[in-house]
């Protein structure tokens, strides 16, 4: 094993997703929110000392990731003080609670990475957003102070702005209240489970269309033309650095490129694909 990773606020979208990958780098993964897995209100401070107490009898935390939601919006005329209060408390002062009790283990062992997951917000504060825009700006800089004290002492800390839907139930309610579908309309994990029979969730790439030496002048016109589709969140996930990263995209696209030219998979171990 590599080591512990603590993920903090972990739910079913983005913490499950961190989890897996450090799962798969060799990590022992150790998932954090107030419901599930190892238990504790990261707001409150003699439960994120006691987190780190239990989680470190099973062996040293190499990283620690703070991932709680805290979103809030609203018109600043209409915005509650303790709905305020409460954004900051859970995206900003938790942070600085989960990172200090990193920084007190990871110093006596001079070594540990700590990372934020923070938000555009944290930068600019968009209209009718302020309490979120608060919360994630005084996260980012508890994690900008953090990273010049502590990186001199071989503590890597960064704060990672992540923007965008998180696939996960409560996306899924909300879209399907906009468009006006039901949630249980909706396929349950994108376009490799909405086939039938459902394709493997950790697809890296699928050729979609007819093969070249197959292909046809129908009565009604030419048939669609052929896709590739790269599974992006897959690759990612599957490549352990940016090198690793570019040479598996290549590998899909010829092993799918083999495809549209008319190879089966068993025809495919004698092809040089890298």
């Amino acid at each position: 094993m590599s080591g512990i990773v603590l993920i903090g606020g972990a739910g079913e979208g983005l913490g499950a997703a961190l989890g897996h990958r450090f799962a798969k780098g060799g990590y022992d993964v150790v998932l954090s929110s107030r419901s599930q897995g190892e238990r504790a209100d990261l707001r409150e401070e003699s439960e994120v000392v006691g987190l780190f107490d239990r989680v470190e009898k099973r062996g040293p935390i190499e990283v620690a990731i703070f991932n709680p939601g805290a979103n809030f919006r609203a018109p600043i005329a209409d915005t509650p003080a303790e709905m305020f209060e409460k954004v900051w408390r859970l995206g900003c002062y938790a942070g600085f609670l989960f990172g200090r009790e990193a920084a007190r283990r990871m110093l006596a062992r001079g070594r540990g990475t700590i990372l934020f997951t923070g938000a555009t917000a944290s930068m600019r504060g968009a209209a009718q957003f302020a309490a979120f825009a608060a919360a994630k700006g005084g996260l980012r800089q508890v994690a900008q102070s953090m990273a010049r004290e502590l990186g001199p002492k071989n503590i890597h800390v960064a704060h990672v702005v992540i923007d965008g839907m998180i696939d996960n139930r409560r996306t899924r309610e909300r879209m399907a209240e906009r468009s006006g579908m039901n949630a249980s309309d909706l396929p349950p994990d994108g376009i490799l489970l909405d086939e039938s029979p459902p394709l493997d969730p950790e697809l890296l790439g699928l050729f979609v269309g007819t093969a070249i030496n197959e292909r046809t002048f129908a009565a009604s016109g030419i048939e669609s033309p052929p896709r590739i589709l790269l599974f992006q969140r897959n690759l990612e996930r599957f490549a352990r650095d940016e090198g690793e990263l570019r040479r598996e995209i290549a590998r899909t696209l010829h092993h799918e490129l083999a495809h549209y030219l008319g190879f089966a998979e068993d025809e495919m171990a004698g092809l040089d694909l890298d």
